[in-house]
């Protein structure tokens, strides 16, 4: 990997350079020694000393007060870096010496501050695509949820959460593969300030509804929330029911995702051996889809009939086909009307994709291990 300084620490260096240049005059034990510009004021005493000969700790005060690492750190310095970069300049090493024993001329040690820095923002990111999927679930009215009281529905939420931990990351790192060190350091800046934000507004907290509420009205700025019959929250995402066909003529329900109107779940298994009357489906409310029919119900899509078809290990519920949904392609005004943005969807690199990709593949291999029944819709 070759050597590649970024501009902000030539800018750093030439700051630094400025500063241990200068003469310096002891003002008072508040401010110690300060850069002495004109003629002393009525405060300073003393006459000027040249940055060198003045002792390590009087060095030390100059470079952290009249230094703005506060900014640099937002460029992206590593507190590492800095620290070598300063003991450098106390240890009294010409400045062409400045850089050594920092990231900027260890290709390894550049690697492993970008690796964890990825992994600091990921981390944060987490945090708030969680409080959104928690906003989302907590109150759904899913079987495995509803016999749980706020407490355990949290930790239960909060164990599907990290179990997709490692295929969010990987997500998250195709994200992240072009962005520079200084993008990134500012990403982090933002998640903290979001996740300070969010603070005790954080749904879940002992079942608290308002804290939801709260949470809900950040997302959507002037806006009260009103969603329409056909939409169905499912597995932390918004979504539209799409009505397709299989190739045997029944009706396989599909949910689409509101934002980006890609595919979030096949909502219906087909089992051609099995007798359907006309305007029912097989609700696929089992595995990676546990939950469907509840949400399917609470949106008005469907409703159980009491009947379920034996399939391998598994009953799958019959449902009657209650709401129009839409057909593929068809577009309504809730396509416009997301255009506000959510405090998560503000964040530089929004952590929901991570999410969304983490519950394709469990889709996916779920297809995989079923073939027959879901590759004939007609799409």
């Amino acid at each position: 990997m070759a050597k590649v300084i970024p501009s902000y620490v030539h800018e750093l260096l030439r700051d630094l350079r400025e500063l241990t240049t200068r003469q310096f005059i002891y003002e008072d034990p508040w401010y110690g020694y300060v850069p002495m510009d004109d003629a002393p004021t009525e405060y300073q005493i003393g006459p000027p000393v040249p940055f060198a000969d003045l002792g390590r700790r009087d060095k030390a005060d100059v470079i952290d007060s009249f230094i703005s690492w506060d900014h640099y750190h937002e460029k992206g310095l590593d507190w590492r870096d800095k620290a070598a970069i300063e003991n450098n300049a106390l240890d009294g090493k010409p400045p062409q010496k400045w850089l050594e024993g920092t990231s900027f001329l260890d290709p390894s040690l550049r690697a492993q501050r970008r690796e964890e820095l990825i992994q600091e923002t990921f981390e944060l990111s987490r945090q708030i695509g969680f409080a959104h999927f928690l906003a989302e679930n907590f109150d759904r009215p899913d079987p495995a949820l509803v016999r749980l009281n706020p407490e355990e529905r949290k930790a239960f939420l909060r164990q599907w959460w990290d179990g997709a931990s490692e295929r969010m990351y990987a997500s998250y790192l195709e994200q992240v593969a072009g962005m520079s060190d200084e993008v990134l350091a500012r990403n982090k800046e933002t998640y903290q300030e979001v996740l300070t934000e969010l603070g005790e507004n954080l749904p879940g907290h002992l079942g608290d509804k308002s804290a939801r509420h709260r949470l809900e009205a950040a997302e959507s700025p002037g806006k009260e929330l009103a969603l329409s019959p056909t939409t169905v929250h499912f597995h932390g995402f918004e979504c539209e029911v799409e009505q397709r066909t299989y190739t045997n003529g029944r009706t396989a329900l599909v949910l689409v995702d509101t934002k980006d109107r890609e595919e979030v779940a096949i909502a219906t298994v087909n089992l051609p051996e099995a007798p359907l009357k006309a305007g029912e489906v097989f609700i696929k409310d089992y595995s990676e889809n546990e939950g469907m029919l509840a949400a399917l119900e609470k949106a008005g899509i469907v409703q159980a009939t009491g009947e379920t078809v034996r399939s391998g290990f598994v009953e799958v519920r019959v449902a009657k086909v209650l709401s129009p949904t839409h057909t593929r392609g068809r577009q309504d005004d809730r396509d416009k009307a997301r255009a506000d943005e959510s405090i998560v969807e503000k964040t530089p690199t929004n952590p929901m994709p991570g999410a969304r990709d983490a519950y394709r593949q469990m889709l996916a291999e779920a297809a995989s291990a079923t073939p027959e029944r879901d590759k004939d819709i007609e799409r």
